[in-house]
Protein backbone atom coordinates (compact mmCIF):
# COMPACT_ATOMS: atom_id res chain seq x y z
CA UNK A 1 0.00 0.00 0.00
CA UNK A 2 2.81 2.39 0.88
CA UNK A 3 4.60 1.68 -2.40
CA UNK A 4 1.37 2.23 -4.32
CA UNK A 5 0.83 5.59 -2.59
CA UNK A 6 4.39 6.66 -3.40
CA UNK A 7 3.95 5.62 -7.03
CA UNK A 8 0.65 7.49 -7.32
CA UNK A 9 2.19 10.61 -5.78
CA UNK A 10 5.10 10.41 -8.22
CA UNK A 11 2.72 9.99 -11.15
CA UNK A 12 0.63 12.97 -10.03
CA UNK A 13 3.77 15.11 -9.71
CA UNK A 14 4.94 14.03 -13.18
CA UNK A 15 1.55 14.94 -14.63
CA UNK A 16 1.65 18.36 -12.95
CA UNK A 17 5.14 19.00 -14.31
CA UNK A 18 4.02 17.92 -17.78
CA UNK A 19 1.11 20.35 -17.60
CA UNK A 20 3.37 23.19 -16.43
CA UNK A 21 5.83 22.40 -19.20
CA UNK A 22 3.08 22.45 -21.80
CA UNK A 23 1.75 25.69 -20.35
CA UNK A 24 5.09 27.55 -20.32
CA UNK A 25 6.03 26.24 -23.75
CA UNK A 26 2.72 27.35 -25.21
CA UNK A 27 2.94 30.77 -23.58
CA UNK A 28 6.49 31.27 -24.85
CA UNK A 29 5.47 30.27 -28.37
CA UNK A 30 2.44 32.53 -28.54
CA UNK A 31 4.07 35.54 -26.89
CA UNK A 32 7.18 35.25 -29.06
CA UNK A 33 4.94 35.44 -32.12
CA UNK A 34 3.21 38.53 -30.72
CA UNK A 35 6.49 40.18 -29.71
CA UNK A 36 7.90 39.52 -33.18
CA UNK A 37 5.12 41.65 -34.62
CA UNK A 38 5.50 44.39 -31.99
CA UNK A 39 9.32 44.56 -31.89
CA UNK A 40 9.74 44.07 -35.63
CA UNK A 41 7.09 46.65 -36.43
CA UNK A 42 8.57 49.28 -34.10
CA UNK A 43 12.05 48.64 -35.49
CA UNK A 44 10.77 49.21 -39.02
CA UNK A 45 8.95 52.39 -37.92
CA UNK A 46 12.13 53.82 -36.37
CA UNK A 47 14.11 53.11 -39.54
CA UNK A 48 11.71 55.07 -41.75
CA UNK A 49 9.60 57.31 -39.48
CA UNK A 50 8.73 59.69 -42.30
CA UNK A 51 6.76 57.14 -44.33
CA UNK A 52 3.32 57.90 -42.86
CA UNK A 53 1.41 55.15 -44.64
CA UNK A 54 3.99 52.55 -43.64
CA UNK A 55 4.07 53.79 -40.02
CA UNK A 56 0.28 53.59 -39.82
CA UNK A 57 0.20 50.05 -41.24
CA UNK A 58 2.94 48.78 -38.93
CA UNK A 59 1.47 50.59 -35.91
CA UNK A 60 -1.93 49.00 -36.49
CA UNK A 61 -0.31 45.56 -36.74
CA UNK A 62 1.61 46.11 -33.49
CA UNK A 63 -1.54 47.33 -31.73
CA UNK A 64 -3.49 44.27 -32.91
CA UNK A 65 -0.71 41.99 -31.64
CA UNK A 66 -0.77 43.74 -28.28
CA UNK A 67 -4.51 43.17 -28.01
CA UNK A 68 -4.07 39.48 -28.79
CA UNK A 69 -1.48 39.35 -26.03
CA UNK A 70 -3.97 40.98 -23.65
CA UNK A 71 -6.59 38.33 -24.48
CA UNK A 72 -4.04 35.56 -23.97
CA UNK A 73 -3.09 36.98 -20.57
CA UNK A 74 -6.74 37.11 -19.52
CA UNK A 75 -7.14 33.47 -20.59
CA UNK A 76 -4.15 32.48 -18.48
CA UNK A 77 -5.48 34.39 -15.47
CA UNK A 78 -8.91 32.82 -15.86
CA UNK A 79 -7.36 29.35 -16.01
CA UNK A 80 -5.26 30.04 -12.90
CA UNK A 81 -8.39 31.50 -11.21
CA UNK A 82 -6.63 34.83 -10.65
CA UNK A 83 -8.55 36.85 -13.25
CA UNK A 84 -10.16 39.83 -11.53
CA UNK A 85 -13.78 39.00 -12.32
CA UNK A 86 -16.52 41.58 -11.92
CA UNK A 87 -19.15 39.41 -10.27
CA UNK A 88 -22.61 40.93 -10.53
CA UNK A 89 -26.21 39.81 -10.87
CA UNK A 90 -26.82 39.00 -14.55
CA UNK A 91 -29.97 38.15 -16.47
CA UNK A 92 -28.54 35.33 -18.60
CA UNK A 93 -31.58 35.14 -20.89
CA UNK A 94 -31.39 38.87 -21.65
CA UNK A 95 -27.64 38.63 -22.12
CA UNK A 96 -28.11 35.76 -24.57
CA UNK A 97 -30.67 37.85 -26.49
CA UNK A 98 -28.03 40.57 -26.91
CA UNK A 99 -25.28 38.13 -27.89
CA UNK A 100 -27.30 36.04 -30.36
CA UNK A 101 -26.52 38.14 -33.48
CA UNK A 102 -22.79 37.85 -32.80
CA UNK A 103 -23.09 34.10 -32.18
CA UNK A 104 -24.95 33.62 -35.47
CA UNK A 105 -22.24 35.49 -37.35
CA UNK A 106 -19.58 33.31 -35.69
CA UNK A 107 -21.38 30.12 -36.78
CA UNK A 108 -22.00 31.20 -40.36
CA UNK A 109 -24.82 30.35 -42.74
CA UNK A 110 -23.76 26.75 -43.45
CA UNK A 111 -24.59 25.58 -39.90
CA UNK A 112 -27.98 25.92 -38.25
CA UNK A 113 -28.01 27.60 -34.84
CA UNK A 114 -30.99 27.04 -32.54
CA UNK A 115 -31.40 28.94 -29.27
CA UNK A 116 -33.81 27.65 -26.63
CA UNK A 117 -34.55 29.88 -23.66
CA UNK A 118 -36.51 28.98 -20.56
CA UNK A 119 -37.81 32.35 -19.39
CA UNK A 120 -38.20 30.88 -15.90
CA UNK A 121 -34.42 30.69 -15.55
CA UNK A 122 -33.27 32.79 -12.60
CA UNK A 123 -30.61 35.47 -12.67
CA UNK A 124 -27.06 34.36 -11.93
CA UNK A 125 -24.03 35.88 -10.23
CA UNK A 126 -21.23 36.05 -12.79
CA UNK A 127 -18.97 38.29 -14.85
CA UNK A 128 -21.05 39.19 -17.91
CA UNK A 129 -18.08 39.90 -20.19
CA UNK A 130 -16.32 36.67 -19.23
CA UNK A 131 -19.53 34.68 -19.73
CA UNK A 132 -19.99 36.12 -23.22
CA UNK A 133 -16.36 35.28 -24.05
CA UNK A 134 -16.81 31.70 -22.74
CA UNK A 135 -20.06 31.20 -24.66
CA UNK A 136 -18.56 32.56 -27.89
CA UNK A 137 -15.56 30.25 -27.43
CA UNK A 138 -17.83 27.22 -27.05
CA UNK A 139 -19.92 28.16 -30.08
CA UNK A 140 -16.82 28.67 -32.25
CA UNK A 141 -15.43 25.30 -31.09
CA UNK A 142 -18.77 23.67 -31.92
CA UNK A 143 -18.77 25.25 -35.39
CA UNK A 144 -15.23 24.01 -36.02
CA UNK A 145 -16.29 20.46 -35.10
CA UNK A 146 -19.51 20.57 -37.15
CA UNK A 147 -19.50 20.33 -40.90
CA UNK A 148 -21.79 22.18 -43.31
CA UNK A 149 -25.38 21.12 -42.79
CA UNK A 150 -24.81 20.40 -39.11
CA UNK A 151 -26.59 21.92 -36.15
CA UNK A 152 -25.64 23.76 -32.96
CA UNK A 153 -28.11 24.23 -30.12
CA UNK A 154 -27.83 26.59 -27.15
CA UNK A 155 -30.13 25.77 -24.26
CA UNK A 156 -30.76 27.88 -21.14
CA UNK A 157 -32.76 26.30 -18.31
CA UNK A 158 -32.98 26.27 -14.49
CA UNK A 159 -31.71 23.10 -12.79
CA UNK A 160 -31.27 21.73 -9.28
CA UNK A 161 -27.96 19.94 -8.67
CA UNK A 162 -27.31 17.38 -5.99
CA UNK A 163 -23.90 16.54 -4.57
CA UNK A 164 -21.88 14.65 -7.16
CA UNK A 165 -23.96 15.63 -10.20
CA UNK A 166 -21.21 17.89 -11.54
CA UNK A 167 -17.56 17.52 -10.53
CA UNK A 168 -16.36 20.08 -7.94
CA UNK A 169 -19.79 21.76 -7.86
CA UNK A 170 -21.91 22.09 -4.72
CA UNK A 171 -25.57 21.13 -4.54
CA UNK A 172 -27.99 23.99 -5.16
CA UNK A 173 -29.94 25.95 -7.76
CA UNK A 174 -28.17 26.77 -11.01
CA UNK A 175 -28.84 28.03 -14.50
CA UNK A 176 -27.59 25.51 -17.07
CA UNK A 177 -26.28 26.97 -20.33
CA UNK A 178 -25.50 24.11 -22.71
CA UNK A 179 -23.91 24.24 -26.17
CA UNK A 180 -24.58 21.07 -28.18
CA UNK A 181 -23.38 20.20 -31.67
CA UNK A 182 -23.80 17.37 -34.16
CA UNK A 183 -20.09 17.30 -34.96
CA UNK A 184 -17.38 14.68 -34.85
CA UNK A 185 -17.38 14.24 -31.08
CA UNK A 186 -14.36 13.18 -29.02
CA UNK A 187 -12.85 9.88 -27.98
CA UNK A 188 -12.66 9.17 -24.22
CA UNK A 189 -8.86 9.59 -24.22
CA UNK A 190 -9.24 13.06 -25.77
CA UNK A 191 -12.13 14.02 -23.49
CA UNK A 192 -9.96 13.32 -20.44
CA UNK A 193 -7.55 16.15 -21.39
CA UNK A 194 -9.83 18.92 -22.71
CA UNK A 195 -9.44 21.18 -19.66
CA UNK A 196 -5.65 21.04 -19.68
CA UNK A 197 -3.93 24.25 -20.80
CA UNK A 198 -2.69 24.27 -24.40
CA UNK A 199 -4.29 20.92 -25.16
CA UNK A 200 -6.00 21.19 -28.54
CA UNK A 201 -7.12 18.88 -31.31
CA UNK A 202 -6.89 21.68 -33.88
CA UNK A 203 -4.12 22.08 -36.41
CA UNK A 204 -0.96 23.94 -35.43
CA UNK A 205 -1.65 27.66 -35.47
CA UNK A 206 -5.44 27.19 -35.39
CA UNK A 207 -5.91 27.55 -31.63
CA UNK A 208 -4.08 28.20 -28.35
CA UNK A 209 -5.65 25.33 -26.44
CA UNK A 210 -6.60 27.73 -23.65
CA UNK A 211 -10.30 28.06 -24.47
CA UNK A 212 -11.76 25.30 -22.30
CA UNK A 213 -9.17 25.91 -19.59
CA UNK A 214 -10.38 29.51 -19.49
CA UNK A 215 -14.02 28.38 -19.32
CA UNK A 216 -13.21 26.04 -16.44
CA UNK A 217 -11.34 28.72 -14.50
CA UNK A 218 -14.13 31.24 -15.06
CA UNK A 219 -16.85 28.86 -13.85
CA UNK A 220 -14.88 27.87 -10.75
CA UNK A 221 -14.39 31.54 -9.81
CA UNK A 222 -18.11 32.13 -10.17
CA UNK A 223 -18.86 29.20 -7.87
CA UNK A 224 -20.25 27.07 -10.68
CA UNK A 225 -19.10 24.14 -12.73
CA UNK A 226 -18.84 22.69 -16.22
CA UNK A 227 -19.61 19.25 -17.63
CA UNK A 228 -18.79 17.76 -21.04
CA UNK A 229 -20.48 14.81 -22.71
CA UNK A 230 -19.23 13.61 -26.09
CA UNK A 231 -19.61 10.59 -28.33
CA UNK A 232 -17.47 10.01 -31.40
CA UNK A 233 -19.49 10.55 -34.55
CA UNK A 234 -22.51 11.92 -32.68
CA UNK A 235 -21.43 15.28 -31.25
CA UNK A 236 -20.58 17.08 -28.04
CA UNK A 237 -22.46 18.95 -25.32
CA UNK A 238 -20.67 21.41 -23.03
CA UNK A 239 -22.87 22.52 -20.12
CA UNK A 240 -22.07 25.53 -17.94
CA UNK A 241 -23.64 25.68 -14.49
CA UNK A 242 -23.92 29.19 -13.05
CA UNK A 243 -25.16 29.79 -9.47
CA UNK A 244 -28.72 31.09 -9.54
CA UNK A 245 -29.80 34.06 -7.43
CA UNK A 246 -33.11 35.76 -6.71
CA UNK A 247 -31.47 39.19 -6.67
CA UNK A 248 -32.42 41.63 -9.41
CA UNK A 249 -30.04 42.14 -12.31
CA UNK A 250 -28.43 45.53 -12.73
CA UNK A 251 -29.03 47.52 -15.86
CA UNK A 252 -26.72 46.56 -18.69
CA UNK A 253 -26.37 50.18 -19.78
CA UNK A 254 -23.01 51.61 -18.80
CA UNK A 255 -22.67 55.30 -17.97
CA UNK A 256 -19.33 56.49 -19.23
CA UNK A 257 -17.92 59.72 -20.54
CA UNK A 258 -17.60 59.96 -24.33
CA UNK A 259 -14.35 58.87 -25.93
CA UNK A 260 -13.73 62.51 -26.81
CA UNK A 261 -13.48 63.36 -23.09
CA UNK A 262 -10.67 65.70 -22.07
CA UNK A 263 -8.86 66.28 -18.78
CA UNK A 264 -7.95 69.90 -19.41
CA UNK A 265 -6.45 71.48 -16.30
CA UNK A 266 -6.95 68.42 -14.09
CA UNK A 267 -4.14 68.02 -11.55
CA UNK A 268 -3.14 64.37 -11.50
CA UNK A 269 -0.77 62.40 -9.28
CA UNK A 270 0.38 59.35 -11.26
CA UNK A 271 1.99 56.53 -9.26
CA UNK A 272 3.61 53.72 -11.25
CA UNK A 273 6.81 51.78 -10.51
CA UNK A 274 7.53 50.63 -14.08
CA UNK A 275 9.39 53.49 -15.85
CA UNK A 276 8.15 52.59 -19.33
CA UNK A 277 4.52 52.27 -18.24
CA UNK A 278 4.84 55.48 -16.22
CA UNK A 279 6.15 57.35 -19.25
CA UNK A 280 3.35 56.09 -21.50
CA UNK A 281 0.61 56.84 -18.95
CA UNK A 282 2.07 60.27 -18.24
CA UNK A 283 2.16 61.03 -21.96
CA UNK A 284 -1.45 59.92 -22.37
CA UNK A 285 -2.62 62.09 -19.48
CA UNK A 286 -0.74 65.13 -20.75
CA UNK A 287 -2.07 64.61 -24.29
CA UNK A 288 -5.55 64.70 -22.73
CA UNK A 289 -4.78 68.05 -21.12
CA UNK A 290 -3.87 66.94 -17.62
CA UNK A 291 -1.19 68.47 -15.38
CA UNK A 292 0.78 65.45 -14.19
CA UNK A 293 3.07 64.84 -11.21
CA UNK A 294 4.63 61.37 -10.99
CA UNK A 295 5.90 59.11 -8.23
CA UNK A 296 7.51 55.69 -8.66
CA UNK A 297 6.08 53.99 -5.55
CA UNK A 298 3.48 54.42 -2.83
CA UNK A 299 5.78 55.83 -0.15
CA UNK A 300 7.02 58.54 -2.54
CA UNK A 301 3.43 59.40 -3.42
CA UNK A 302 2.54 59.80 0.27
CA UNK A 303 5.38 62.30 0.63
CA UNK A 304 4.06 64.26 -2.36
CA UNK A 305 0.57 64.33 -0.82
CA UNK A 306 1.98 65.47 2.54
CA UNK A 307 3.79 68.35 0.85
CA UNK A 308 0.53 70.21 0.46
CA UNK A 309 0.16 69.98 -3.30
CA UNK A 310 -3.48 69.82 -4.40
CA UNK A 311 -4.64 67.16 -6.84
CA UNK A 312 -7.93 66.38 -8.52
CA UNK A 313 -7.11 62.75 -9.33
CA UNK A 314 -4.86 60.04 -7.91
CA UNK A 315 -4.05 57.36 -10.50
CA UNK A 316 -2.05 54.52 -8.98
CA UNK A 317 -0.94 51.00 -9.78
CA UNK A 318 -2.09 48.38 -7.25
CA UNK A 319 1.08 46.29 -6.94
CA UNK A 320 4.21 48.31 -6.19
CA UNK A 321 7.46 47.89 -4.25
CA UNK A 322 8.30 49.90 -1.14
CA UNK A 323 5.77 48.47 1.30
CA UNK A 324 2.80 50.64 0.27
CA UNK A 325 0.37 49.13 -2.24
CA UNK A 326 -1.90 51.20 -4.44
CA UNK A 327 -4.91 50.23 -2.32
CA UNK A 328 -3.14 51.32 0.88
CA UNK A 329 -2.13 54.56 -0.80
CA UNK A 330 -5.70 55.19 -1.95
CA UNK A 331 -7.05 54.56 1.55
CA UNK A 332 -4.54 56.97 3.11
CA UNK A 333 -5.25 59.62 0.48
CA UNK A 334 -9.03 59.26 0.80
CA UNK A 335 -8.79 59.55 4.58
CA UNK A 336 -6.98 62.89 4.41
CA UNK A 337 -8.63 64.16 1.22
CA UNK A 338 -12.12 62.62 0.82
CA UNK A 339 -12.80 64.80 -2.23
CA UNK A 340 -9.83 63.31 -4.16
CA UNK A 341 -10.90 61.11 -7.08
CA UNK A 342 -9.03 57.77 -7.18
CA UNK A 343 -8.37 55.49 -10.14
CA UNK A 344 -6.55 52.17 -9.63
CA UNK A 345 -4.69 50.38 -12.41
CA UNK A 346 -3.53 46.79 -12.55
CA UNK A 347 -2.35 44.04 -14.83
CA UNK A 348 -2.72 41.42 -12.10
CA UNK A 349 -3.77 41.93 -8.50
CA UNK A 350 -3.36 38.34 -7.28
CA UNK A 351 -3.32 38.01 -3.51
CA UNK A 352 -1.90 41.50 -2.91
CA UNK A 353 -5.18 43.07 -1.84
CA UNK A 354 -7.56 42.02 0.90
CA UNK A 355 -10.57 42.30 -1.38
CA UNK A 356 -11.24 41.56 -5.04
CA UNK A 357 -10.76 44.65 -7.23
CA UNK A 358 -14.49 44.56 -8.07
CA UNK A 359 -15.29 45.04 -4.36
CA UNK A 360 -13.07 48.08 -3.86
CA UNK A 361 -14.71 51.52 -3.59
CA UNK A 362 -12.67 52.85 -6.53
CA UNK A 363 -12.76 51.87 -10.21
CA UNK A 364 -9.99 49.63 -11.56
CA UNK A 365 -8.55 50.21 -15.04
CA UNK A 366 -6.91 47.06 -16.33
CA UNK A 367 -3.66 47.13 -18.24
CA UNK A 368 -3.02 47.46 -21.09
CA UNK A 369 -5.30 50.42 -21.70
CA UNK A 370 -5.62 53.03 -24.42
CA UNK A 371 -6.04 56.78 -24.16
CA UNK A 372 -9.78 56.74 -24.91
CA UNK A 373 -10.42 54.21 -22.12
CA UNK A 374 -8.35 56.28 -19.69
CA UNK A 375 -10.05 59.51 -20.75
CA UNK A 376 -13.56 58.07 -20.37
CA UNK A 377 -13.14 56.70 -16.85
CA UNK A 378 -11.01 59.61 -15.57
CA UNK A 379 -13.40 62.24 -16.94
CA UNK A 380 -16.37 60.40 -15.40
CA UNK A 381 -14.59 60.37 -12.03
CA UNK A 382 -13.75 64.05 -12.17
CA UNK A 383 -17.27 64.97 -13.27
CA UNK A 384 -18.72 63.27 -10.20
CA UNK A 385 -16.80 65.22 -7.58
CA UNK A 386 -16.50 68.78 -6.30
CA UNK A 387 -13.13 70.28 -7.24
CA UNK A 388 -10.94 71.32 -4.31
CA UNK A 389 -10.01 74.92 -3.79
CA UNK A 390 -7.12 75.98 -5.93
CA UNK A 391 -3.81 76.32 -4.18
CA UNK A 392 -1.43 79.10 -5.09
CA UNK A 393 0.11 78.20 -8.45
CA UNK A 394 3.67 77.02 -8.28
CA UNK A 395 5.97 75.03 -10.46
CA UNK A 396 5.64 71.29 -9.83
CA UNK A 397 8.46 68.90 -10.53
CA UNK A 398 8.08 65.16 -11.08
CA UNK A 399 8.81 63.17 -7.94
CA UNK A 400 10.50 59.84 -8.30
CA UNK A 401 10.31 59.83 -12.11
Amino acid sequence: MAETAVAQAALAQAQRLETVGRLTGGVAHDFNNLLTVVVGGLDMILRRPGDTARVTRLGEAALAAGRRGERLTRQLLAFSRHQELKLEVVDIVALLDQAEPLLRRAVGEAIALEVRRDRLAQNVRADAAQFEAALLNLVVNAADATGAGGQIRITVEPVRLEDGDVLDTDAGDYVRVAVSDTGAGMAPEVLAHVFEPFFTTKEVGKGTGLGLAQVYGFLRQCGGGVKIESVEGEGTTVALYLPATEACAASTAAIVAPVTARLDGARILLVEDDPAVREIACGQLRDLGGEVTTADHGAAALEVLKSGQVFDLLMTDIIMPGGVSGVELARAAAKDRPDLAVLLTTGYAGDHVDRAPADLPWPVLRKPFQADQLASIAAALLAGRSPPKRARRRKVSAAGA
